[in-house]
């Protein structure tokens, strides 16, 4: 069953207060994962989250249950591709979903405003790419433990925020990150190609941003 939501109540202290909450059955969001050639890819995360923002509804002054809904669709669990690379969320509530699939190896491959329920959705991966470099100061000195976050210039038409917390239902992943070793070096891997605005910091330098940094498919992961 899909979550459910009382009506309003007015409870006064030290009071008991009867309620009914009735449950709607869910709505079955299912399909598959594949590769570039089509075949299945087993044991892939599939991740949905309610598409519908609560900061969004907020703002437009959306009705107090279209609100809570969206929380309630913001975060089911994920869900793992069987070995015929088939997954399904059976008891989402009735809303848009953005959906994405993620193995290690491969990019995101997401699906938005998927409006549930929803049979034979296809989502297909395709080798992801890494980008690597080294960080160094004005001296050219390299700089060890510096953190370098890659944020996507096309999360809008690719990928959306997968920090998604109930009250906060951002889109999914448009940031990648990682830490320069000791030699300054660093590798951000299963990238999909693009533009993205590197971000640089460390705790005792003024913090870098380095916006156009291209990434393409000849830089793809062996």
């Amino acid at each position: 069953h899909a979550p459910g939501l009382s009506p309003p109540l007015a409870v006064a202290e030290d009071a008991a207060v009867d309620t009914v909450i009735t449950l709607v059955p869910g709505a079955r969001i299912a399909g598959r994962v594949v590769d570039g050639r089509g075949f299945a890819v087993a044991n892939a995360a599939v991740r949905a989250r309610g598409a519908a923002g609560i900061d969004e509804l907020q703002d437009a002054a959306a009705p107090l249950d279209d609100i809570l809904r969206a929380a309630l669709a913001a975060a089911p669990e994920d869900v793992l591709t069987g070995a015929d690379g088939r997954f399904s969320f059976s008891a989402a509530a009735p809303a848009l979903y953005d959906l994405a699939a993620i193995k290690k190896g491969h990019a995101r491959a997401a699906a938005l405003d998927v409006e549930a329920p929803c049979e034979n959705l296809v989502l297909a991966l395709v080798p992801g790419v890494a980008l690597e470099g080294e960080v160094t100061d004005e001296k050219g000195v390299h700089l060890a433990g510096a953190e370098v976050t890659l944020a996507y210039e096309g999360a809008r038409d690719a990928l959306r925020s997968s920090l998604s917390g109930l009250y906060r239902p951002e889109r999914f992943a448009s940031r990648w990150g990682g830490e320069t070793d000791v030699r300054g070096r660093f590798a951000i891997g299963d990238l999909c190609e693009g533009a993205y605005t590197a971000i640089v910091g460390r705790e005792d330098f003024v913090t870098a941003v380095f916006p156009g940094v291209r990434v393409a498919a000849d830089m793809r992961e062996p």
